[in-house]
Order: structure tokens, then C-alpha cells, then sequence
């Protein structure tokens, strides 16, 4: 491989690295990360084509569901690289909902759960594809490739924690307290303070930035919360200077 092709091939496992650190409301995000990996990729993109020509993936997808073909079966196999791409298509596309999928395979609609979608479908995709732009007589050093949650872990201090932690608070107890806040507003409000609120607890941080940049505009049309939209600000400031 070629320069070139090295960091575009450290784009792409650094792209499945953050979709396997995050959680299941993120994941996404981060699968159009990996197929925008794909597309500018010529050697992926061309090998993914090349795999694909022919290839019946609702038929798979029946026999899979039906309990005619083991999901081992396809993930030990070049089929891997059609069933997974065309997976991560339909979600992306929103054919396919994430959680219902995950529910449906791995039987743990769970954080458990998608870190089994992550290990025992999209990596078997990522580490084939690996092998085939590698080649046999040629080294790749993984070590140096970027992984999200070792620069996150960092980033996150104990009182930056703490900080979040008091602005989520605030902004969870005081929206319900808004008059003429709409409906499908609050839930968003909801759902995003209760996934920070997981990553915190979990120790995982990684997708934080988005969240907090999400509550951030969910919250920027209500009038009594400038104060937590100029700490919000702050605290994504301080983690974009690290």
C-alpha cells in the first residue's frame, strides 16, 4: 500500500473503532461515518462492487431470519463484505432500524447487544476488507491508527464530568418547568440529557461531543436558557482544545 491508501485504510477501522465505542442512539451517526469511509476508499469501494454484483441480500437476510443459514456462516466467509455493506446501507438509507435489528439477530435490544452487532457482524466486515488491501506480504501497524475513546478519556476530567453533570441536571428539571414548550421538543430534550447521562455513567464518552451539541440546539429556541446554552458552549470549547 501506498501512503495514501495507509491513512485512508486508518480512516476506515478508526471509523469502526468509534461506532463499536459508542451507544446503540448513536450508532447512526457513526455507520455513515464508515460508509462515507467506504466511498472515498477506490480500493474498498471497487472490492465492496466487485462482492456485491449478484448478490441476494433479502434472500440472505430471510434465510438468516428463518433460521436457515447461521450468522457465522456469512461472517467466516467473502459474504461478509455484501451482507454487512448492504446492512449498513439500509440503515443509513432508514430502511432498517437499528435497535429492531439488533433485537431481532443478537436477541438484546441492549447496550450488550450492539456490542455483539459491533464484534460479531460490522468487525468480521471492517478485518476482511483489511486483509484484502493489506495483502499477505505486507505489514499495517494498527497501533498507530486513531481510536476515538483513548482521546475522549482524556479529555474528560473529573470536574469537566462534573460540569456536564450539573448543566444536564439543570437543563432535565427546569424544561419541565417551561410552559408552551412543544411536545416532540421535551421528548428530544429528554432523550438526549438521559443518553448523556448514560455515557457518564458507563464511563464511555465518546459521541459526547455531538450530544452536547444536539442539547445545545434543542434548547436554543427557549428563552430562559442562555446561561446553560454559555456553559454548554464552554464545555465544548474546552473539549475542542484538547
Amino acid at each position: 500500500m501506498d501512503k495514501n491508501e495507509e491513512k485512508q485504510l486508518a480512516q476506515f477501522i478508526s471509523a469502526y473503532k468509534e461506532l463499536k465505542a459508542s451507544k446503540i442512539v448513536l450508532a447512526e451517526k457513526n455507520i455513515s461515518n464508515i460508509l462515507k469511509c467506504v466511498a472515498e476508499n477506490d480500493f474498498i469501494y471497487n472490492l465492496i462492487a466487485e462482492k456485491i454484483v449478484g448478490y441476494d441480500f433479502a434472500g440472505t437476510m430471510t434465510k438468516l431470519l428463518n433460521g436457515d443459514v447461521d450468522l457465522e456462516e456469512i461472517t467466516k466467509t467473502d459474504a461478509v463484505i455484501p451482507f454487512v455493506f448492504c446492512v449498513l446501507n439500509e440503515i443509513d438509507n432508514r430502511h432498517i432500524e437499528t435497535v429492531a435489528f439488533v433485537q431481532r439477530i443478537f436477541k438484546d435490544d441492549s447496550e450488550e447487544g450492539f456490542k455483539d452487532f459491533c464484534k460479531d457482524l460490522v468487525a468480521p466486515f471492517v478485518y476482511r476488507i483489511k486483509d484484502y488491501m493489506v495483502g499477505e506480504d505486507e505489514d499495517f501497524d494498527e497501533e498507530n491508527v486513531f481510536d476515538p475513546a483513548d482521546v475522549m478519556g482524556s479529555v474528560f476530567t473529573k470536574e469537566l464530568i462534573e460540569r456536564v453533570k450539573f448543566v444536564v441536571g439543570e437543563i432535565s428539571a427546569r424544561v419541565h418547568e417551561c410552559k408552551k414548550v412543544p411536545e416532540e421538543l421535551l421528548k428530544d430534550i429528554d432523550i438526549v440529557c438521559y443518553s448523556i447521562d448514560l455515557c457518564i455513567n458507563a464511563g464511555e464518552f465518546l459521541g459526547m461531543f455531538g450530544l452536547l451539541s444536539g442539547l445545545k440546539q434543542c434548547i436554543y429556541p427557549l428563552k430562559k436558557f442562555k446561561a446553560e446554552i454559555n456553559e454548554i458552549e464552554f464545555i465544548l470549547d474546552t473539549m475542542n482544545k484538547e
